[in-house]
Protein backbone atom coordinates (compact mmCIF):
# COMPACT_ATOMS: atom_id res chain seq x y z
CA UNK A 1 0.00 0.00 0.00
CA UNK A 2 2.26 3.10 -1.07
CA UNK A 3 3.21 3.17 2.41
CA UNK A 4 7.40 4.38 1.78
CA UNK A 5 5.58 6.61 -1.89
CA UNK A 6 4.78 10.07 -1.58
CA UNK A 7 1.16 10.87 -1.74
CA UNK A 8 -0.05 14.53 -2.28
CA UNK A 9 -3.59 13.53 -3.30
CA UNK A 10 -5.85 16.16 -1.17
CA UNK A 11 -9.46 15.49 -1.83
CA UNK A 12 -11.53 12.50 -2.40
CA UNK A 13 -15.25 11.08 -3.82
CA UNK A 14 -18.47 11.01 -1.66
CA UNK A 15 -18.12 7.06 -2.04
CA UNK A 16 -14.47 7.13 -0.61
CA UNK A 17 -15.02 10.16 2.18
CA UNK A 18 -18.18 7.59 3.39
CA UNK A 19 -15.48 4.46 3.40
CA UNK A 20 -12.87 6.93 5.48
CA UNK A 21 -15.59 7.44 8.15
CA UNK A 22 -16.44 3.93 8.26
CA UNK A 23 -12.97 3.02 9.36
CA UNK A 24 -12.60 0.95 5.98
CA UNK A 25 -8.77 1.94 5.51
CA UNK A 26 -6.78 4.74 3.26
CA UNK A 27 -6.89 1.39 0.18
CA UNK A 28 -10.22 3.07 -0.35
CA UNK A 29 -8.48 6.93 -1.66
CA UNK A 30 -5.14 5.74 -2.67
CA UNK A 31 -3.89 4.37 -5.64
CA UNK A 32 -4.26 0.08 -5.62
CA UNK A 33 -0.34 -1.38 -5.52
CA UNK A 34 1.19 -1.95 -9.06
CA UNK A 35 0.42 -5.22 -10.59
CA UNK A 36 3.27 -6.44 -13.44
CA UNK A 37 0.09 -8.47 -14.83
CA UNK A 38 -1.93 -5.48 -16.21
CA UNK A 39 -0.91 -4.88 -19.77
CA UNK A 40 0.65 -1.44 -20.43
CA UNK A 41 -0.91 1.46 -21.69
CA UNK A 42 -3.77 0.80 -19.10
CA UNK A 43 -4.13 3.54 -16.32
CA UNK A 44 -5.09 2.16 -13.27
CA UNK A 45 -5.61 5.41 -11.20
CA UNK A 46 -8.26 6.82 -14.03
CA UNK A 47 -10.09 3.48 -14.51
CA UNK A 48 -10.53 2.47 -10.61
CA UNK A 49 -13.76 3.75 -9.57
CA UNK A 50 -14.88 3.07 -5.98
CA UNK A 51 -18.55 2.66 -4.70
CA UNK A 52 -19.39 2.62 -1.24
CA UNK A 53 -22.83 0.44 -1.91
CA UNK A 54 -21.01 -2.02 -3.87
CA UNK A 55 -18.35 -2.27 -1.62
CA UNK A 56 -20.60 -3.25 1.03
CA UNK A 57 -23.19 -5.22 -1.24
CA UNK A 58 -20.32 -7.32 -2.36
CA UNK A 59 -19.05 -7.61 1.54
CA UNK A 60 -22.50 -8.70 2.40
CA UNK A 61 -23.00 -11.63 -0.06
CA UNK A 62 -19.85 -12.47 0.71
CA UNK A 63 -19.92 -13.00 4.65
CA UNK A 64 -23.62 -14.37 3.74
CA UNK A 65 -22.26 -16.92 1.48
CA UNK A 66 -20.12 -18.39 3.74
CA UNK A 67 -22.44 -18.33 6.83
CA UNK A 68 -25.05 -20.75 4.67
CA UNK A 69 -22.53 -22.56 3.63
CA UNK A 70 -20.66 -23.01 6.78
CA UNK A 71 -24.43 -24.15 7.66
CA UNK A 72 -25.05 -26.72 4.82
CA UNK A 73 -21.53 -28.20 5.46
CA UNK A 74 -21.94 -29.09 9.28
CA UNK A 75 -19.06 -26.83 10.20
CA UNK A 76 -18.09 -26.65 14.09
CA UNK A 77 -20.43 -24.57 16.08
CA UNK A 78 -17.15 -21.87 16.71
CA UNK A 79 -16.76 -21.64 13.44
CA UNK A 80 -20.41 -20.94 12.23
CA UNK A 81 -21.02 -18.56 14.67
CA UNK A 82 -17.42 -16.58 14.46
CA UNK A 83 -19.65 -16.23 10.32
CA UNK A 84 -22.63 -15.36 11.89
CA UNK A 85 -20.44 -12.53 13.93
CA UNK A 86 -18.63 -11.47 11.16
CA UNK A 87 -22.01 -10.77 9.50
CA UNK A 88 -23.62 -9.12 11.52
CA UNK A 89 -20.65 -6.96 12.41
CA UNK A 90 -21.02 -6.09 8.60
CA UNK A 91 -25.13 -5.38 9.16
CA UNK A 92 -23.98 -2.92 11.90
CA UNK A 93 -21.07 -0.94 9.41
CA UNK A 94 -23.93 -0.77 6.86
CA UNK A 95 -26.36 0.59 9.35
CA UNK A 96 -23.65 2.83 10.02
CA UNK A 97 -23.29 3.84 6.56
CA UNK A 98 -26.80 4.49 5.85
CA UNK A 99 -26.53 7.23 8.73
CA UNK A 100 -23.39 8.75 7.59
CA UNK A 101 -24.54 8.94 4.09
CA UNK A 102 -27.49 11.01 5.28
CA UNK A 103 -25.53 13.54 6.82
CA UNK A 104 -23.33 13.89 4.24
CA UNK A 105 -25.56 14.71 1.75
CA UNK A 106 -27.43 16.64 3.36
CA UNK A 107 -24.04 19.05 4.49
CA UNK A 108 -22.83 18.55 0.77
CA UNK A 109 -26.50 20.04 -0.08
CA UNK A 110 -26.08 23.60 1.72
CA UNK A 111 -23.67 24.26 -1.11
CA UNK A 112 -21.48 27.32 -0.55
CA UNK A 113 -22.41 27.40 3.00
CA UNK A 114 -21.37 23.64 3.20
CA UNK A 115 -18.50 22.66 5.78
CA UNK A 116 -17.61 20.00 3.41
CA UNK A 117 -15.69 21.64 0.89
CA UNK A 118 -15.68 21.08 -2.87
CA UNK A 119 -12.03 20.80 -4.49
CA UNK A 120 -12.59 23.37 -6.99
CA UNK A 121 -8.30 22.64 -8.56
CA UNK A 122 -10.19 19.11 -9.74
CA UNK A 123 -10.91 18.50 -13.05
CA UNK A 124 -12.85 15.15 -13.15
CA UNK A 125 -16.04 14.59 -14.03
CA UNK A 126 -17.10 13.30 -10.74
CA UNK A 127 -17.01 15.80 -7.78
CA UNK A 128 -13.91 15.61 -5.03
CA UNK A 129 -14.29 16.97 -1.28
CA UNK A 130 -11.23 18.42 0.59
CA UNK A 131 -9.86 15.98 3.02
CA UNK A 132 -9.37 18.46 5.72
CA UNK A 133 -12.83 19.83 5.68
CA UNK A 134 -14.01 15.96 5.47
CA UNK A 135 -12.15 15.61 8.50
CA UNK A 136 -13.11 18.31 10.19
CA UNK A 137 -16.74 17.94 9.74
CA UNK A 138 -16.60 14.51 11.07
CA UNK A 139 -14.98 15.54 14.56
CA UNK A 140 -17.54 18.97 15.03
CA UNK A 141 -20.22 16.99 13.73
CA UNK A 142 -20.07 13.36 14.18
CA UNK A 143 -18.34 13.71 17.04
CA UNK A 144 -15.46 11.74 15.84
CA UNK A 145 -12.33 11.85 18.39
CA UNK A 146 -9.70 14.58 17.86
CA UNK A 147 -7.42 12.61 16.13
CA UNK A 148 -4.82 13.90 13.80
CA UNK A 149 -5.41 14.33 10.13
CA UNK A 150 -2.54 11.82 9.35
CA UNK A 151 -4.15 9.55 11.84
CA UNK A 152 -8.03 9.97 10.00
CA UNK A 153 -6.55 9.21 6.84
CA UNK A 154 -3.44 6.45 7.24
CA UNK A 155 -5.05 4.70 10.64
CA UNK A 156 -8.80 5.03 10.44
CA UNK A 157 -9.44 1.13 10.39
CA UNK A 158 -9.61 2.00 14.53
CA UNK A 159 -12.51 4.24 13.93
CA UNK A 160 -14.68 0.86 12.76
CA UNK A 161 -15.49 0.25 16.24
CA UNK A 162 -16.51 4.14 16.88
CA UNK A 163 -20.09 3.97 18.46
CA UNK A 164 -23.10 5.90 16.90
CA UNK A 165 -23.04 8.78 18.98
CA UNK A 166 -24.24 12.64 18.52
CA UNK A 167 -24.92 11.97 14.94
CA UNK A 168 -28.71 11.33 16.04
CA UNK A 169 -30.82 14.73 15.69
CA UNK A 170 -31.40 16.24 19.08
CA UNK A 171 -34.98 16.86 19.85
CA UNK A 172 -33.98 19.95 22.13
CA UNK A 173 -32.82 22.21 18.83
CA UNK A 174 -33.69 23.08 15.17
CA UNK A 175 -31.90 20.55 13.63
CA UNK A 176 -34.01 18.74 11.49
CA UNK A 177 -34.19 15.07 11.13
CA UNK A 178 -32.82 13.62 8.06
CA UNK A 179 -35.22 12.23 5.54
CA UNK A 180 -34.04 8.48 4.49
CA UNK A 181 -33.03 8.44 0.58
CA UNK A 182 -33.06 5.32 -1.52
CA UNK A 183 -30.22 3.15 -2.05
CA UNK A 184 -28.41 2.98 -5.52
CA UNK A 185 -29.03 0.02 -5.80
CA UNK A 186 -33.01 -0.01 -5.17
CA UNK A 187 -32.95 2.94 -7.85
CA UNK A 188 -30.90 1.30 -10.24
CA UNK A 189 -33.74 -2.40 -9.92
CA UNK A 190 -36.35 0.68 -10.43
CA UNK A 191 -35.30 1.87 -13.38
CA UNK A 192 -34.34 -1.80 -15.27
CA UNK A 193 -37.92 -2.57 -14.25
CA UNK A 194 -39.70 0.36 -15.48
CA UNK A 195 -37.99 -0.18 -18.77
CA UNK A 196 -38.82 -3.56 -18.92
CA UNK A 197 -42.29 -2.41 -18.55
CA UNK A 198 -42.08 0.46 -20.88
CA UNK A 199 -40.97 -2.16 -23.49
CA UNK A 200 -44.57 -3.83 -22.82
CA UNK A 201 -43.07 -6.63 -21.59
CA UNK A 202 -44.11 -8.47 -17.72
CA UNK A 203 -41.01 -8.68 -15.94
CA UNK A 204 -42.15 -11.67 -14.37
CA UNK A 205 -42.67 -13.31 -17.68
CA UNK A 206 -39.91 -12.39 -19.86
CA UNK A 207 -39.50 -14.17 -23.32
CA UNK A 208 -37.16 -16.58 -23.74
CA UNK A 209 -33.65 -15.39 -25.62
CA UNK A 210 -34.33 -16.61 -29.85
CA UNK A 211 -31.29 -17.67 -31.48
CA UNK A 212 -29.57 -14.58 -33.39
CA UNK A 213 -31.66 -11.97 -31.74
CA UNK A 214 -30.79 -10.22 -28.60
CA UNK A 215 -32.77 -10.83 -25.57
CA UNK A 216 -34.52 -8.07 -22.92
CA UNK A 217 -31.44 -7.77 -21.35
CA UNK A 218 -29.43 -6.89 -23.96
CA UNK A 219 -32.09 -4.29 -24.82
CA UNK A 220 -32.28 -3.03 -21.63
CA UNK A 221 -28.58 -2.97 -20.69
CA UNK A 222 -28.31 -0.53 -24.43
CA UNK A 223 -30.59 1.69 -23.25
CA UNK A 224 -29.08 2.22 -19.67
CA UNK A 225 -25.42 1.67 -20.24
CA UNK A 226 -23.61 4.42 -19.16
CA UNK A 227 -26.18 6.67 -17.51
CA UNK A 228 -25.55 7.95 -14.41
CA UNK A 229 -27.09 4.70 -12.22
CA UNK A 230 -24.69 2.50 -14.33
CA UNK A 231 -21.39 3.64 -15.66
CA UNK A 232 -20.49 0.38 -16.46
CA UNK A 233 -21.99 -2.78 -17.76
CA UNK A 234 -20.62 -5.03 -14.63
CA UNK A 235 -22.50 -2.37 -12.42
CA UNK A 236 -25.66 -3.01 -15.03
CA UNK A 237 -25.37 -6.72 -15.07
CA UNK A 238 -24.78 -7.37 -11.17
CA UNK A 239 -28.55 -5.03 -10.80
CA UNK A 240 -29.92 -7.74 -12.88
CA UNK A 241 -28.83 -10.63 -10.94
CA UNK A 242 -30.45 -9.27 -7.95
CA UNK A 243 -33.65 -8.49 -9.75
CA UNK A 244 -33.09 -12.11 -11.00
CA UNK A 245 -32.45 -13.69 -7.14
CA UNK A 246 -35.08 -11.74 -5.72
CA UNK A 247 -37.00 -13.16 -8.00
CA UNK A 248 -38.76 -9.56 -9.40
CA UNK A 249 -37.84 -10.72 -12.82
CA UNK A 250 -38.22 -13.90 -14.61
CA UNK A 251 -38.58 -16.09 -17.61
CA UNK A 252 -41.82 -17.23 -19.18
CA UNK A 253 -42.74 -20.75 -17.96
Amino acid sequence: MYKNNINLQTSCTRDEALALLLGLGDQRILPIEYDPNIPEGIDIESDFAFWIEEYLNDEFELLEGEYELAILKKEPIDIIAKKLEDLNKLKKLISKAEKYAHYFDDEISKGSASAIRLNKSNSEHTPHYTLISIYQWAINTLKFPDISLDSFIKENTKLAELPLKGIEADKNNDQPQVKKRKLKSQEQEEAILVEIKKLGHDPKSLPRIVSGKGGVKSQIREILENTSLFLSRRIFDKAWERLRDSRKIADKN
